[in-house]
């Protein structure tokens, strides 16, 4: 039986793999690109040398293009509209609220007024607004947007990730 938890070196048996699955056809790409290269010599041993180098680098190369692909979302101008009716997608108005500082300095009823009362209790100073879930790729909790107070007016606005 196989166990599908299994490592050689540390790594995953996986990626041993997805690796192998990339040598073949990156083999004869080198194979093909060499040949065009030497004027019609094909060198195997270049060929090999080449696909062993580079093959590693192509699948980071894609790892990254996919976490980067997993983790994109985006971020728009503070709508007070749009924040107020589709909670599943606050997350996209954060970055200009904390950015541009739109929240700083603003009081209570202020804050009230351009995001909503979420069942705060006004007497607290601590704030939190329900954004949605990051997409990522361990976005697995909601996220929030924390407003902090003091003397009645915001000081510090962050997104808290869970």
């Amino acid at each position: 039986m196989i166990d599908i938890n299994a490592t050689f070196l540390g790594i995953d048996l996986f990626v041993y793999v997805v690796l192998a699955i990339l040598l073949i056809p990156s083999y004869y790409l080198w194979k093909w690109i060499i040949k065009k290269l030497r004027g019609g010599k094909e060198s195997q041993w270049g060929a090999l040398l080449a696909t062993i180098t580079t093959t590693p680098m192509i699948y980071c190369i894609g790892i990254y293009i996919w976490l980067m692909i997993a983790s994109y979302y985006p971020s728009h101008d503070f709508d007070q509209n749009k924040w107020k009716e589709n909670k599943e997608i606050r997350y996209e108005y954060t970055d200009d609220i904390i950015d541009n500082k739109l929240l700083i300095g603003k009081t209570k009823r202020e804050v009230i007024d351009m995001l909503g009362n979420e069942a705060h209790d006004i007497s607290s100073d601590i704030w939190y607004y329900y954004v949605g879930y990051v997409p990522g790729i361990f976005g697995i909790d909601p996220d929030y947007l924390v407003v902090e107070f003091k003397d009645d007016k915001v000081v510090n606005v962050y997104q808290y990730t869970s």
